[in-house]
């Protein structure tokens, strides 16, 4: 509860920093969308942006989602890995070998994982940087980067749990 009130607060703290007074065009036209150079106005970066801050919640919360599947598949993955431990003698060198070429490949994905957050912060003080310098293309830009971060560890968490109920199945 308190996390979804904390994203509900972030996304709105992010549409009041945008929000404000707007550009309007050197000819004192305050009803245009433009400036009198052809540049977009704020509020219109505002608009594009808008959509972008929706697809970061909603990454977010699958995000969420799939670690808590992951981490309940985990577990269960732990206990089965247990049990060959205790029953070895009845583990074929086919299982054994199955298993540590999943393991290999769930290292491998956690690494990948844990790369992911560095380059998430490093884009998230990148944003902060460019909303101080109202940059709007350079938000966009941040924005589109953090996007693609966060579906590669979507696609990096489906495939933990994809590992996991292999070592499930062995």
């Amino acid at each position: 509860m308190k996390k979804r009130i904390a994203i509900i607060l972030s996304v709105v703290f992010i549409f009041t920093v945008f929000t404000g007074s707007v550009a309007y065009a050197a000819n004192g036209n305050n009803s245009s969308n433009t400036t009198s150079n052809g540049m977009k106005t704020r509020s219109q970066y505002i608009e594009e942006i808008k959509p972008l801050v929706n697809e970061i919640v909603a990454n977010k919360e699958q995000i969420k989602s799939l670690t808590r599947e992951l981490n309940t598949v985990r577990q269960q993955a732990q206990v089965c890995i247990e049990n060959y431990k205790e029953n070895i003698d009845s583990v074929t060198e086919e299982q054994i070998q199955e298993m540590q070429r999943i393991m290999s490949q769930i290292k491998e994905c956690n690494t990948t994982l844990k790369n992911s957050n560095a380059s998430m912060e490093k884009n998230r003080q990148n944003l902060r940087t460019m909303k101080q310098n109202k940059n709007y293309e350079e938000i966009k830009t941040a924005y589109k980067n953090i996007i693609s971060i966060q579906e590669q560890r979507i696609e990096r968490i489906q495939k933990l749990i994809e590992l996991n109920k292999e070592i499930l199945d062995i």
